[in-house]
This record gives structure tokens, C-alpha cells and sequence, in this order.
């Protein structure tokens, strides 16, 4: 339940964030990305998050899933630009796609 929150809070939180986050950082062209680079990197890297569910410690891929989204969000969370911003949330959804998939 925890971890499917984890990503439904990420995804829906969006759409609130977006305003401040072009009034703070500008680069109006780079706002789609923020939505879609969280999505787009879960999608991308299911696959390999259910391999690794397969041939890995199920707990270790779990606890890995956890850091890396809370990475992530820190990451996210301490940028200065727009494309940091947007690489924390591409780092996020990756931890995300572990956290769902697992």
C-alpha cells in the first residue's frame, strides 16, 4: 500500500507543482517534461526492475528501489535549473518503477 502511494503522490502532485516550478526556474519549453519524464522513465525501465525482482534478493531490490526514489526526490528537490529538476524526477521514476514493480 506504502509503495503504491509513493507513486500515486508523485504522479498526482504534479499538475500542483508546475506553476511555481516555471515561475522559480523559467524554460517554459522544458515544462512538459516535468510530467512526462517521471512517467516515461518508469515505463522504460519496467522491464528491467521485473528482471532483476527475478534474479535478485527481493528485499535488497525493494530497499534499492526505496533509496533511489528517495535520491530522487532529494535531487529533485535541491535544483537550481530546470534540467536538474527534471533529471531528479527521471531518478525518481526509476525508484518508482522499482517500488511498483516489486
Amino acid at each position: 500500500m506504502t509503495l503504491t502511494a509513493v507513486s500515486g503522490y508523485d504522479v498526482g502532485n504534479t499538475a500542483n507543482i508546475q506553476v511555481p516550478v516555471y515561475e522559480s526556474m523559467g524554460h517554459i519549453e522544458l515544462l512538459p517534461w516535468v510530467a512526462s519524464s517521471f512517467s516515461m522513465a518508469s515505463f522504460a525501465f519496467t522491464p528491467l526492475i521485473r528482471r532483476m525482482g527475478n534474479i535478485f534478493d527481493f528485499r535488497t531490490c525493494m530497499l534499492t528501489a526505496l533509496v533511489i526514489v528517495n535520491v530522487g526526490a532529494a535531487v529533485t528537490g535541491s535544483a537550481q535549473s530546470m534540467s536538474a529538476f527534471i533529471a531528479g524526477r527521471v531518478v525518481n521514476g526509476i525508484g518508482s518503477a522499482g517500488t511498483y514493480q516489486m
